[in-house]
This record gives C-alpha cells, structure tokens and sequence, in this order.
C-alpha cells in the first residue's frame, strides 16, 4: 500500500482459486528470478533464508540472479470477501507464515483502491499495446481481434512481470 510495488502477481486462464491466492503469498517471501534480458535498473537485489544459522562461505552461492521483485514479510493483508480469500486454505497458509488478514469493509472502495488503481494503470500502459486487446469498450477493438490473439499464459506473464519490473516501478 506504502510504495505500491508490486512484489508478486499469478496469471490463471479462467478464475483464481484458493491455491492461485496461497502461491502469491509465498512468492511474497521467494521471489521468481528477474529475466535474462532485464536491465540493471529493473533487477532488485536477491534475499533469502540461509539453509543453515552459521554459513559455510564455501557453500555460499555469490552467482545468483537478482530478483524481480522485493521480498516481503506482509503483516496485514486486506482481503475482498471473495470466497478464495476466505477459505480455509488461504486461511491457514496466512496463519503459518505469521500473516493476519483483515477483510475489507463492505462497500468502502477506498480498503483496496491501490488495487483496483493498479488494474487501471496495467489497462492502460500495458494491456492495450498488447495484440488481441479487446479493452472494455466494443466500439475501441478493431475489426477482427480474435485473429491477432496469439499470447499464452507464460509469455504473457513474462511480458507482465518485466513492464512491472522496467516500467511500473520506475513510474
């Protein structure tokens, strides 16, 4: 909420589950590895648990790949009352790891408006360059934008987390 990075995001084909929710929890602590191509500027430093509490310096691994996104401990997480963020496997992945959760407040667009600003801000600075956009209006798609369509699940997550990395939080 402080900084509106982005320290985690999942791209599912058709809606989250319970699980998709427990994934982006953990990679709040393990961050996946910043890309081959990425900038300097764009890469953030890598964090990590030692294996062990006294570190062998032979064992120590000193050619790792920075990260693409910061490593966070969230305390608080603020939750919409959907049934993923309720449930009893989100619940318990967030007790574990030492996360309370705090739902929103019923009707108060203001508990998650970073959110939903961020989704506005991926719209429109990423999402509609992107071939086979259809946007959220009828009259803005173009003719045949079925046919331009040819992103899958990976690249288009690899494109988002790299705009994120390079672009977002340069902003």
């Amino acid at each position: 909420w402080y900084t509106r990075c982005v320290v985690a995001a999942r791209m599912t084909p058709v809606s989250t589950k319970a699980v998709d929710a427990a994934a982006i929890l953990y990679r709040t602590l393990r961050p996946k590895p910043a890309g081959e191509r990425w900038p300097s500027y764009a890469v953030w430093p890598e964090h990590g648990l030692p294996r062990e509490v006294l570190i062998d310096p032979d064992q120590f691994d000193r050619t790792g790949k920075g990260a693409s996104s910061p490593t966070l401990n969230p305390e608080p997480t603020i939750t919409d009352h959907g049934k993923i963020y309720v449930s009893e496997h989100v619940n318990s992945v967030c007790q574990r790891l030492g996360i309370s959760t705090q739902p929103a407040r019923v009707r108060v667009g203001r508990d998650k408006g970073p959110l939903e600003r961020f989704f506005g801000t991926v719209r429109e600075g990423l999402l509609q360059y992107l071939p086979g956009y259809k946007g959220p209006d009828v009259n803005s798609r173009g003719l045949d934008v079925e046919d331009h369509a040819c992103l899958y699940i990976d690249q288009l997550e690899t494109i988002f987390n790299e705009w994120v990395a390079t672009v977002y939080h340069h902003r």
